[in-house]
């Protein structure tokens, strides 16, 4: 199919996706090509310098003129932007045609380096492409053993020059083809089907995506369709993990027909519940298209990163491509360990949650302001560890709720959810319907200027911590077996690679400060103290020193000179989620503690 046809097929972001695919790949082949180039330029050079023998005058002058081809044929690329449906086939050709030549040059060593192509071409999802460069790549093979058979036979020259270089070829036509052509025409049989394959897949999984961006633009022709298929689109009001660990109850008021709010949530793994609450920035048919929209790109995002912050960014890219109406989304979004309780959040200009404790305490989720998603390209999320509890609640909210009014046009406001919160409601269901109903009383009969949307969790577990002290003698040769006994109790606990790697250098940094500084070059003991689970570490670092407290050093400023151990507690800031100072007891007592996983 033909670059114009897929983007008649394509909706306009996945035809983005895929020019920017196709522009990727010419950079990738690019880049071979220039990898290519400087390899003939190198071995022109070692030759000339006699470092290594490259044969005769003809093969230094055709390795030359090849790596010059090349060399010149990227910049002519490059300077063209890697652009154009001239590009990828001008860019194969001339690595197929590189290849050839070494090849002629050098004999059976580029025997299988002639498959490079073949599978570069599925990098480009295009059936026909991968076809027509798996045949052109073969067809170059063969005529290349055709040429270095009649060259062996009739040229003395070249004879001389294969023997002169090592090189050795069958003499015979017949067990050039037999031994070589036709064992490597199968190779490239068996590596053009699974590469045409491949690519064939991969346009079908484009399609499949342009499939679902019809479906979406469909639902703008009904009103009733719409509310319909944005219904079935969210998941159950009601929901429990597999063993009761977490459980929830939402609700959603739309404003019209159709809403722009809305809530999801899933399992990410068997261990990580993630909770997203968002509110498109209008309202009816427009905001329910966008919302859907967002929906899938917040959850492929998440599926798609290894971080919130990483998901947050990328679905923001993804509301920006496909966002003519200038619309953006508020979005609250978190993930919990249901084992443990500990998660992380990101606001993106939600409204904060509100954390009801078991003990009947409110507190408010608060974060630094951060932009919302869909309106600007260069976001910097930042995530915040929050923990709960056994018997804990957590309540999401839109600003439906809040901006809610009265015949008197008083706003139902955050005072009255607080209200509602501090009320005696002992499960998520009891929570969600209390607070429906009690701003539908407030309302009366006024009708409701936004969409409302509230989900009530609540966690059901009490983590259990593993907890070891490791104490020595405050010299650096101690520092290791602390960090191994840490490293321990990760592995044991199957925390990831990264998050060791992250822990390693929080002690090694804090550690070593202590060992430095606290005790003036006399005697001293170190103690840390190491509480787990599989998600949340925390660690306090004990030591009888000096007293200092980290916290009051203040973070670096370019070209200002850092204070003694100020860059590696600037380091251990910005590593971990929480950090605490006290003395006590004639002791300093630094805790850090970091959200594993998420």
């Amino acid at each position: 199919m033909s670059d114009k046809s897929k983007e008649e097929v394509l909706s306009p972001l996945m035809a983005e996706m895929f020019r920017k695919n196709e522009h990727t790949s010419n950079v990738l082949v690019g880049y071979v090509m220039l990898l290519m180039g400087l390899f003939c330029a190198c071995v022109a050079f070692v030759g000339v310098l006699g470092i290594y023998d490259v044969g005769s005058l003809f093969s230094r002058v055709l390795i030359v003129i090849e790596g010059v081809f090349l060399l010149l044929s990227y910049v002519i690329v490059r300077k063209h932007g890697f652009d154009g449906p001239w590009v990828k086939w001008f860019l194969i050709s001339a690595v197929i045609a590189a290849i050839s030549v070494n090849r002629l040059l050098f004999y059976a060593t580029y025997s299988f380096v002639t498959l490079i192509p073949v599978f570069i071409s599925t990098r480009y999802y295009n059936k026909s492409f991968a076809k027509w460069v798996a045949i052109i790549s073969w067809f170059s093979y063969v005529l290349t053993c055709t040429a270095s058979v009649l060259l062996e036979k009739y040229s003395v020259f070249f004879k001389e020059y294969h023997s002169y270089m090592g090189i050795a070829i069958w003499r015979l036509p017949g067990e050039v083809y037999l031994y070589e052509v036709l064992p490597i025409t199968f190779a490239f049989l068996l590596a053009g089907f699974i590469c045409v394959n491949v690519a064939r897949n991969g346009w079908n999984l484009v399609q499949n995506l342009a499939d679902s961006a019809k479906t979406i633009s469909s639902m703008e022709s009904e009103i009733a369709l719409a509310a319909k298929i944005q219904s079935g689109a969210l998941p159950p009001a009601e929901f429990k993990t597999l063993n009761g660990e977490f459980s929830l109850k939402a609700a959603m008021t739309p404003a019209k027909e159709v809403a722009g709010d809305f809530y999801d949530y899933f399992m990410m793994n068997k261990d990580t519940l993630v909770i997203i609450m968002a509110d498109v920035s209008d309202k009816g048919i427009p905001a329910a298209m966008f919302m859907m929209a967002a929906k899938k790109s917040i959850r492929f995002a998440l599926q798609s990163a290894h971080t919130l912050e990483e998901a947050t960014s990328l679905a923001n890219k993804f509301l920006l491509q496909n966002n003519d109406n200038d619309m953006f989304v508020t979005v609250w979004l978190g993930a919990v360990n249901i084992h443990t309780g500990y998660g992380k959040f990101v606001n993106s200009g939600h409204l904060p949650p509100i954390l009801k404790h078991a003990d009947g305490g409110v507190r408010i989720l608060e974060n630094e302001p951060q932009v919302f998603l869909g309106m600007f390209k260069d976001i910097e999320p930042k995530s915040y560890p929050f923990k709960m509890e056994k018997g804990d609640m957590l309540l999401l909210y839109t600003d439906g709720a809040t901006d809610a009014l009265n015949k008197a046009g008083e706003s139902f406001d955050l005072d009255g959810i607080v209200r509602v919160v501090r009320e005696k409601h002992g499960s998520p269901q009891e929570l969600c319907d209390g607070l429906v109903d009690s701003i539908k009383k407030f309302t009366k009969e006024t009708e409701p200027f936004d969409d409302t949307t509230v989900l009530a969790l609540q966690c059901n577990v009490e983590p259990f911590f593993n907890s070891q002290i490791f104490k020595v003698p405050a010299k650096t040769e101690n520092i290791q077996t602390i960090m191994d006994g840490v490293n321990a109790m990760m592995e044991a606990e199957k925390c990831s690679e990264d998050d060791r790697r992250t822990i390693d250098v929080v002690l090694d940094e804090l550690c070593a400060n202590i060992v430095d500084y606290a005790y003036d070059g006399k005697d001293g003991n170190l103690e840390v103290v190491c509480r787990m689970t599989n998600n949340y570490i925390q660690l306090h670092f004990i030591d009888s020193g000096n007293p200092f407290n980290p916290l009051k050093v203040e973070e670096p400023k370019p070209g200002t000179e850092l204070e003694i151990g100020g860059l590696g507690i600037h380091f251990v800031r910005n590593m971990v989620d929480e950090m605490s100072y006290e003395y006590k007891n004639g002791q300093n007592v630094l805790t850090v503690s970091k959200v594993l996983g998420l």
